[in-house]
């Protein structure tokens, strides 16, 4: 119970659980069993997701104290090798992690004590977090999951939806000074940013939310 589990390239990884567990099991496609190295910090209620090369295990609760929580993040590559990333800003148990369809992950949501968080970051392939626009509501026991490259942060302690969402052909309006995450815009899209539209074939990763949609790379002028 409280465990988190992600695939690599060869293995699906399960790590944490009851008792402030820092075991690690890994099955192989051929359902064979493997015990790579533990987590750094023992802990329950974490969150896992695979980059393009790394399971990756952030977060967690260290104790039977619910403010006890860490920012602890481990690594483990597609031969199960373990590494110790620089830890997450925040420390947080209660939160959710997704794999995106371009190698990145999401963790969003969380708690620690009595505060939720609405805090969303992502870990790009060099397993470095960045923070990204945060969720609608702070909530914690969420569920996220991507779909062609959009990603959807579910439900939570404050019973709230945030759509990552976008389908169809449309503008969307971009407010200044925004983030990362999303890759969904096709040629048949167009993107209003600064007043500046922009359409056609290019490089688009984006992040949408209720409240806007911020955008990083490069897109030719319409």
């Amino acid at each position: 119970e409280g465990l988190a589990g992600a695939g690599t390239s060869k293995y699906a990884v399960f790590g944490g659980g009851t008792g402030n567990s820092a075991t690690v099991d890994a099955y192989s496609s051929s359902l064979i069993h493997s015990s790579p190295q533990d987590l750094s910090v023992g802990r329950r209620l974490l969150a896992a997701a695979e980059t393009k090369n790394h399971a990756v295990f952030v977060g967690g609760l260290t104790s039977g104290n619910t403010a006890a929580t860490t920012g602890a993040v481990d690594a483990y590559d597609a031969n199960l090798i373990h590494s110790t990333p620089q830890a997450s800003t925040i420390s947080r148990s209660n939160l959710c992690g997704v794999a995106l369809n371009n190698g990145l992950a999401l963790f969003g949501g969380g708690q620690s004590g009595s505060v939720a968080f609405p805090d969303v970051q992502l870990c790009n392939q060099n397993l470095i977090f960045s923070d990204v626009e945060d969720l609608s509501i702070p909530r914690d026991d969420l569920e996220a999951t991507s779909l062609g490259g959009i990603t959807f942060f579910f439900g939570g302690g404050n019973e709230e939806n945030s759509s990552y969402n976008s389908s169809g052909t449309y503008t969307l309006a971009i407010p200044p000074m925004s983030a990362y995450m999303f890759d969904g815009i096709t040629d048949e899209e167009t993107v209003t940013f600064s007043g500046t539209t922009l359409s056609g074939t290019g490089t688009l990763n984006g992040y949408i939310k209720p409240t806007g949609f911020s955008l990083s790379g490069y897109y030719p002028q319409g």
